[in-house]
């Protein structure tokens, strides 16, 4: 380890920790939402064939018909949703995000590598402006544009 030419300043390592956490509640977020999705999307697309053998023995219309395409519908809807809010993407974005930061923050509280000259506040800030605006150009990448929307609408709408 490098010898600390310095003390860490508090407020540099305050701010990165908010980021960090941050990012751990949206990454966390995302992954209840995906595993939900994963869940209800198996759940329902998985009953319609049970529901379709069990009304054969009683509630033919009930259980071969109204059921497995309320089901069909809400499996669809659910899959648009996750592949308009990729929610799967979102949770590995905010989740790399989280470590990437966590790392640095690290690197820079004991002095390592690029923080272990007199300049490391300046550096480790440089860093964090530039690690910020790499995660949004990253994120912008994964919101839904009115095109993909669009598709969606018109392929629900078609079939």
């Amino acid at each position: 380890m490098s010898a600390r030419v310095r003390e860490p300043d508090q407020r540099l390592l305050d701010a990165a920790q908010d980021y960090i956490a941050l990012h751990e509640q949206k990454a966390n977020a995302n992954e209840r939402r995906a595993r939900l999705a994963t869940i209800l999307l198996t759940a329902t697309t998985a009953s319609i064939p049970v529901l379709i053998v069990a009304s054969t023995t009683t509630h033919e219309f009930l259980l071969g018909k109204l059921l497995p395409s309320v089901m069909a519908g809400v499996a669809a809807m659910i899959a648009a949703l996750t592949q308009v809010e990729r929610p799967h993407d979102r949770w590995a974005l905010y989740r790399r995000t989280q470590r990437v930061w966590e790392a640095e923050r690290f690197c820079y509280l004991h002095a390592e590598g690029a923080y272990s000259g007199p300049d490391a506040d300046a550096r480790f800030v440089r860093w964090m402006a530039d690690a910020r605006v790499a995660t949004h150009d990253e994120w912008a990448g994964l919101l839904p544009r009115a095109s993909d929307v669009a598709k969606l609408s018109s392929r629900d709408a078609a079939g």
